[in-house]
């Protein structure tokens, strides 16, 4: 069913199992323990869950899985199966081609948030805007991270979430009066700008600008962080995620890094099905216009720098981010 409906090349349409629920309470869920971003000739793994299947089967970051049980893999849906199935899988690690089987099993999915230092450089990852974001611990990182002079922000297997985190990481780098987000644009606004304009087409640019109400960061006191930031980004990056570097782009001038994010900018719900059957839905009831005026649904953010997606034993983007961070410092300081 997944597979049909993303055959219509719309973001945020999806069925889940009546486990769904459970799982994204207890942030626990069965099946190998991956994040992956859909490239051409497969699936290139981002993430590997720790104590998951994945890592204990000797599944990398930067694999490419190619082939599932003798059948081509090119969507997420193509690895779907049951709890204690098991699969052999073919990945594409550099040159070589590894075969590997795989048994679905529970792992747990909460990836906490990370700072680490290079030099006075604070690299953040934020792992998603979802059920798993934490605001204090986010709070205890950038209070630390407040000391840097730059900033590199991680959102690479962040696919988004929920809009207010989005809001309260960027209360830490934007101004919640003088720089909104951008605007979410429902069926609502689109009547009201029909009515007042007695039109039948639209243009959502139009809409948008028309459009009081706009997203903006949260609430904080004290000072927003006014170091160059880097954002770095990958194919699994959507959403609220695309959101936040959109913004950063716009307002700080932040350089993206990395290959095109998701194009997958839809507000959406996820609800129960009404035929009591357990089973839930996502589907999107808004659009989203940039601040800047671009709609990101299906084209996504063309990366500043681009850079190769992480493997176990290199990291491009944090090596491009650090090199045009330094650039950037040694210009700044020429301006003094």
């Amino acid at each position: 069913m997944n597979s049909v409906l993303q055959e219509f090349g719309f973001s945020h349409v999806a069925l889940f199992p009546p486990s769904f629920g459970e799982a994204r309470t207890s942030q626990r869920r069965a099946g190998i323990g991956i994040r992956i971003q859909e490239e051409e000739g497969g699936l290139r793994v981002i993430r590997v869950f720790p104590e998951s299947p994945a890592e204990a089967a000797g599944i990398l970051i930067g694999d490419l899985i190619f082939n599932a049980d003798g059948n081509p893999i090119r969507r997420v849906t193509d690895l779907a199966g049951e709890k204690g199935e098991s699969s052999v899988i073919k990945v594409l690690r550099r040159d070589e081609e590894i075969e590997i089987e795989v048994t679905r099993g529970e792992y747990k999915s909460i990836l906490p948030e990370t700072l680490t230092w290079k030099n006075r450089t604070a690299i953040i990852e934020i792992p998603t805007f979802d059920v798993g974001y934490n605001a204090k611990r986010i709070d205890e990182l950038m209070e630390e991270a407040m000391s840097a002079e730059m900033i590199v922000l991680d959102l690479r297997s962040n696919g988004g979430g929920r809009v207010v985190n989005l809001q309260h990481l960027m209360g830490w780098f934007l101004d919640r009066t003088e720089e909104p987000m951008g605007t979410f644009i429902g069926r609502s606004a689109v009547n009201r700008y029909k009515r007042n304009n007695e039109v039948e087409t639209i243009d959502l640019i139009e809409v948008a600008d028309a459009t009081r109400a706009k997203v903006r960061a949260g609430r904080r006191d004290g000072k927003n962080f006014e170091g160059a930031i880097a954002v770095l980004q990958s194919g699994a990056t959507g959403s609220a995620s695309e959101m936040a570097a959109a913004a950063l782009q716009h307002y700080r001038g932040a350089a993206i890094i990395g290959t095109q994010s998701a194009g997958a900018v839809l507000a959406s719900m996820i609800i129960p099905l009404p035929d009591g059957s357990d089973y839930w839905v996502q589907f999107p009831v808004t659009d989203y216009v940039t601040i800047a005026g671009d709609r990101l649904e299906g084209s996504g953010i063309k990366p500043d720098i681009a850079a190769a997606p992480p493997t176990y034993d290199k990291d491009e983007g944090i090596e491009r981010a650090l090199e045009w961070l330094a650039i950037i410092k040694t210009v700044r300081n020429l301006d003094r």
